[in-house]
């Protein structure tokens, strides 16, 4: 069986090129898989690409992109093309009239990101395709319309799960993502205004790049906090997770939020935000983690307090992660996408 993927790039350093390579990675021990996606020079895939998956790229402007993705996909027999959408691929590719046997949309982001007219552009086209998978229970909910098309699996854990509990003598806790409004920065450092006051011997490492580094570094600046640092881009993110005591996310939304099983998968207790759509999936409240309601700046500042006080319960919740990251380890994860490939293909006809 000959599966293609289709997503925007390989050359970003973000969840759903991650996603991609893992999935096409994995499945290309079962199937044929070819992956399409966009070119820039002198820049490489970000992430490890098996050598059995055939990586092609194309140039030129994004109309050029859609028309070749078409032009690939209807002179090389596929069973199913699998689009990688952040918001605008899957939609797009379907107004430039692409056809295949069958033809899915693997949605990296939550149905509740996208605006009201795009909501409805979604609900005109989505009824086209023939699968739509969501990375959560929520947000599958969203695509109510197309109820029968929709299925939800979850993420690859892409770290091994530690075999022991996290550094819970060390004072860092750390954060990872793009400096953008969606991952909440702001929120965080707002927060941390009122721990750092209470606990200046504790540090935040924030690790990602994003457009709004600038606003981030005044916003630090204008409160007076010092142990907030931007620590950028990084090669070893498991070294990262590894040297710190537990973990913050206080993202505005997510389509899953793998930081969370990432930072699980090496024993680190978590307090998140419990925005759409992941969070809830991941922690349980109170056993290997805290879920705060979203937004809520003061209830994240007091739970970081709590775990910043009490060293047994994060040793608690510590082992907890690690029996949660369980459920997103790779053979469990791709035998789902087995199933569902093999559930919702024809073989009739074929020789």
């Amino acid at each position: 069986m000959h599966i293609i993927f289709i997503i925007n790039s390989l050359e970003s350093r973000g969840g759903s090129e991650r996603v991609a390579s893992l999935l096409a990675s994995h499945l290309s021990v079962h199937y044929k898989i070819t992956i399409l996606s966009r070119y820039s020079i002198n820049k490489k895939n970000v992430y490890y690409l098996d050598l059995k998956v055939n990586d092609i790229k194309f140039t030129g402007s994004t109309f050029a992109f859609l028309m070749k993705c078409k032009q690939y996909i209807a002179q090389n027999n596929s069973a199913i093309v699998i689009i990688h959408t952040m918001s605008k691929l899957t939609p797009v590719l379907l107004i430039s009239g692409i056809k295949s046997k069958n033809i899915w949309s693997l949605e990296h982001i939550s149905f509740s990101f996208h605006n009201i007219i795009f909501r409805l552009l979604r609900y005109v086209l989505y009824k086209k395709l023939d699968k739509v998978i969501t990375l959560t229970k929520e947000d599958a909910r969203s695509y109510d319309f197309i109820a029968d098309k929709v299925s939800t699996i979850a993420n690859i854990n892409p770290l091994e799960i530690r075999r022991s509990n996290s550094v819970l003598a060390s004072k860092v806790i750390v954060s990872i993502g793009r400096l953008t409004y969606q991952k909440g920065y702001d929120l965080l450092i707002e927060a941390w205004a009122l721990v750092e006051s209470k606990n200046p011997n504790w540090m935040l490492h924030i690790y990602g790049e994003g457009e709004d580094r600038n606003k981030i570094e005044k916003l630090i600046a204008e409160k007076g906090i010092k142990n907030i640092f931007l620590k950028g881009l990084t090669d070893d993110i498991q070294s990262v997770y590894d040297s710190a005591s537990f973990y913050v996310m206080s993202s505005r939304y997510e389509g899953f939020g793998m930081v969370l099983i990432e930072a699980q998968s090496r024993g680190l207790p978590i307090v998140s935000f419990d925005c759409p759509s992941g969070p809830a999936e991941i922690l349980q409240d109170g056993v290997n983690g805290y879920l705060v309601k979203n937004a809520d700046i003061e209830m994240l500042a007091y739970r970081i307090g709590l775990l910043i006080k009490d060293e047994s319960l994060r040793s608690d919740f510590s082992k907890n992660a690690l029996i949660s990251a369980m459920r997103f380890e790779p053979e469990i994860i791709i035998k789902q996408w087995i199933d569902l490939i093999e559930n919702n293909y024809d073989y009739s006809g074929e020789s």
